[in-house]
């Protein structure tokens, strides 16, 4: 996938037409913690079942994240019923401890980047238009994830 300017992390989706129909539920979603204290922080590659649990590890993880403001990254692999597939990288902070939905607003709004529905500030609406007319691709599988898979626990 080309580089992109917005701060939105790099996903990977299904090929196009993979999907299938009706509305698909998450499978798995595996959590990674990359930064922080060799000493005291969690590195482990955690399998989850749903978002509510891989949200939860995600607020235990950010109690130790830095308190000056400065972030952890986080990466995250969700795989639905169908077998699409969507990679993130989740830049974590303190204030993340007492947040909730983490991972599916982290998708949501990098689809809804793609759909054109969220310019970035620094961007010009000329350079946005450009980059969404230069990746149809990833606009389509953007548009089909968000028709056919359930991002959340629930529907």
């Amino acid at each position: 996938m080309p580089t992109r300017e917005s701060e939105l992390s790099t996903m990977y989706v299904t090929p196009a037409g993979k999907l299938g129909g009706g509305r698909f539920r998450v499978r798995m979603i595996k959590v990674c913690r990359r930064d922080g204290s060799v000493e005291t922080d969690d590195f482990a590659i955690h399998k989850l079942l749903t978002f509510a649990g891989a949200n939860l590890l995600i607020r235990k993880f950010a109690e130790t994240a830095p308190k000056n403001g400065s972030t952890h990254r986080v990466t995250f692999h969700v795989r639905w019923e169908n077998d699409a597939i969507y990679e993130g990288e989740y830049e974590m902070t303190r204030e993340d401890a007492n947040r909730e939905h983490h991972i599916e607003r982290h998708i949501l709004d990098d689809m809804n980047y793609w759909l054109g529905n969220r310019k970035p500030e620094h961007m010009t609406a000329e350079r946005y238009a450009s980059i969404l007319r230069e990746n149809p691709v990833v606009v389509n599988e953007c548009r089909e994830m968000l028709e056919t898979l359930v991002i959340g626990d629930e529907e």
